[in-house]
């Protein structure tokens, strides 16, 4: 049986990758490059090299406090004009285009219209764009990355809708934008997976060792089922569902019955307030029963809910994300309680944490990643 191993143009080019990932975060020397990706001094030398010379990286240039001890030390960061990406969010409310140069900083933004996507839309769409890069003076094939965050469910490698209120199944971001960014990454991503990535890669939960649930609770609910820092996705690169899952014995969505429009709704009945924001109907829940009532209700059914899927998944770590995180501290009480079943589970110990970042954050931060791979492999 012949296998392959990793050939010495794969190991370059790996360890291209970590140098150049390393030096998005700040600029770092070839003896603390080393250091911290575990190589020896001379062959992050050779890397060094390697980058420079392709023009991937440059000398770090602001001027650096001179050392009482030793000699100084040159440091280098990623040449942020090397390549471009650009990050389109198409969530109801938000929709908007931005163009980053390599190290992330923001060179146009331009909010969209907050309508149903359809041919016309992107249409609209590519020639903002168009108009975005000429007026920066960037050509197309320095747009490493192109990346879509999404509600709903697209199938990400071909591009095709399978399930989606905001677009129309007529449509294919993949397919359209593929004629004009011949040699762009381009990534369609669900928006709870992209503020999972922000989650993980800011480090602000563990989630290396075994499987975890990265609930997104906003005005839609959704979810991201993780294992071993990997989100799980089946064959059309999808990382699950759960607001339109049907709840027992009804023919209502799950996440109608669970999201933010219905609690400010009702919230806004109670307090005879139809201009009642979010966080007044939180804070007036405290001490009005029948607003508590309903945060208690959507407490149960979240609860009983991810009981059911991480006792399936054999997960015990819960992250929640989006506006829920600023619910009142008794619904987390209630969810946490829901999870326990002393007969099965008593001796599992169910931890719920919280995540601050937000799908845009996320699809930034994947979108600079995916940029750097594609700078490597030299398209």
């Amino acid at each position: 049986m012949n296998q392959k191993g990793r050939t010495v143009k794969s190991v370059g080019n790996y360890n291209n990758k970590l140098v150049m990932r390393l030096l998005l975060d700040r600029p770092y020397s070839c003896k603390e490059i080393s250091e911290r990706i575990y190589l020896t001094h001379p062959a992050a030398g050779l890397i060094v090299e390697r980058l420079l010379e392709g023009n991937l990286i440059e000398i770090f240039s602001e001027r650096e406090e001179k050392r009482k001890k030793g000699g100084q030390h040159i440091r280098y960061t990623v040449n942020k004009n090397r390549a471009y990406f650009i990050c389109v969010y198409l969530i109801e409310g938000v929709e908007k285009f931005t163009v980053y140069n390599l190290q992330g900083e923001t060179l146009y933004g331009e909010n969209l219209e907050t309508r149903f996507i359809d041919r016309e839309y992107v249409e609209n769409l590519s020639e903002k764009i168009d108009l975005a890069l000429e007026k920066l003076n960037i050509e197309k094939g320095s747009v490493a990355n192109l990346s879509f965050a999404i509600a709903g469910r697209v199938d990400a490698f071909t591009g095709d809708v399978i399930m989606s209120w905001k677009m129309g199944k007529d449509v294919n971001l993949k397919t359209a934008f593929a004629q004009k960014f011949e040699n762009t990454s381009i990534d369609i991503i669900n928006d709870c997976t992209y503020a999972f990535y922000g989650s993980m890669l800011t480090g602000e939960c563990d989630y290396e060792k075994g499987s975890h649930m990265f609930l997104y609770v906003d005005f839609a609910l959704s979810c991201c089922l993780v294992y071993e820092g990997k989100p799980v996705t089946g064959a059309t690169g999808f990382g699950g569902e759960v607001g339109q899952n049907f709840v027992a014995g009804s023919d209502k969505r799950f996440g109608d019955q669970t999201s933010i429009p219905r609690l400010l709704t009702l919230g806004r009945e109670c307090l005879k307030n139809p201009e009642a924001t979010l966080e007044e109907v939180m804070e007036a829940s405290y001490t009005h029963h029948a607003i508590k009532r309903v945060f208690t209700e959507t407490g149960e059914k979240i609860g009983g809910l991810l009981k059911n899927i991480i006792d399936i998944a054999g997960c015990t770590h819960v992250v929640f994300c989006g506006s829920v995180i600023k619910y009142p501290k008794y619904f987390f009480d209630v969810v946490e309680r829901a999870l326990y079943d002393k007969e099965y589970s008593d001796n599992l110990q169910y931890k719920l944490e919280f995540s601050k970042v937000t799908p845009a954050m996320g699809q930034l931060y994947m979108s600079r990643l995916h940029s750097i791979d594609w700078l490597v492999a030299g398209k």
